[in-house]
């Protein structure tokens, strides 16, 4: 089992990150064509599958159209395929179902996770969700 340690540099030196550090996130769409994605601040429960069938619950810290900061991510070394991320958008009935992949990792076990096969009507209702959001915050 690699330590968390080698893991964080292996993700540095293999996978091109799609969010800088949580204070300077910027993300980088599924075409690897830079952009910006606004973000929502929004803390709620998701569920990750990994290939072997193993379900690991954690939380969301914020949200956007490109991916998702999360905590509460242990055993990160499971995290080298990409994996079915599932939640259901705050505030709706909306189940959120798609394929991810880690981008990020720090030793606290916050992480980074950019969508890789997000469908047109799920990105709709993220992208309708986050400008919601913001309009109700005055921003």
């Amino acid at each position: 089992m690699p330590s968390i340690q080698k893991l964080i540099s292996w993700l540095h030196e293999t996978i091109v990150p799609a969010f800088e550090e949580p204070e300077r996130r910027q993300t980088v769409s599924i075409e690897a064509i830079p952009q910006r994605f606004i973000r929502v601040r929004e803390n709620f429960p998701i569920s990750l599958k990994l290939p072997e069938g193993a379900e690991i619950y954690a939380r969301a810290l914020d949200l956007s159209v490109g991916g998702m900061g999360i905590e509460d991510v242990k055993d990160p070394h499971r995290f080298i395929q990409t994996f079915e991320i599932r939640f259901v958008l705050p505030g709706t009935d909306i189940l959120v179902r798609t394929e991810a992949r880690l981008v990020w990792l720090n030793e606290s076990g916050r992480a980074g996770i950019q969508f890789v096969d997000l469908k047109p009507p799920l990105c709709d209702f993220i992208h309708r969700w986050v400008s919601q959001r913001l309009s109700e915050a005055g921003q």
